[in-house]
């Protein structure tokens, strides 16, 4: 009797040896790479042969393996006194091309602030531009456009599209 339960206990452990196998075999290995990823983070930029700095602060860095680094809740200033801040962007490291996406803040080494929704920035070429309403405020007044595009490290603003401006009085005597 004793040998019939073995014998029994034995075929269904070898059953079950061989289902387990044919599952493990079966699962697809993992095809993407392990990314990596960070919080709260600060990272220092110098430039060679520059005296520009940059720091970036944020709340998290997730580095993906074709060179595109995304950053959430983050904080870009450098030492001539150019900040942008943003909830969501992706930064190409091949290409030097930062993309926000949704509300953003640029403070200008003038002391004018643009509230924008997007943009793009080619670090390479020191060029930006947002299809998206623009509000650029400063000391003179306050400019609003559909669109705008920046140049020379966000020093000059071409402003397009129902561009409306309130300057101060005395801006067009200067």
């Amino acid at each position: 009797m004793w040998f019939k339960w073995l014998t029994a206990f034995v075929i269904i452990l070898v059953i079950g040896m061989i289902v387990i196998e044919k599952d493990d075999a079966t699962e697809p290995l993992q095809s993407l790479p392990i990314l990596r990823s960070a919080h709260k983070i600060v990272m220092h930029e110098i430039k060679i042969g520059s005296d520009k700095a940059t720091i970036i602060e944020a709340l998290s860095i997730t580095e993906q393996p074709d060179n595109l680094i995304l950053l959430d809740t983050f904080n870009l200033s450098q030492s001539d006194g150019l900040r942008i801040a943003g909830i969501e962007a992706a930064y190409n490291m091949d290409s030097s091309l930062l993309s926000i996406t949704g509300p953003a803040i640029i403070e200008m080494h003038d002391g004018r602030r643009a509230d924008l929704d997007g943009l793009v920035w080619d670090r390479k070429s020191q060029k930006a531009y947002t299809g998206n309403p623009v509000v650029v405020k400063g000391i003179e007044g306050t400019i609003r456009a559909d669109r705008a595009d920046f140049q020379n490290n966000f020093t000059v603003i071409h402003f397009s599209g129902g561009v409306h401006a309130q300057i101060s009085e005395d801006i067009l005597y200067n």
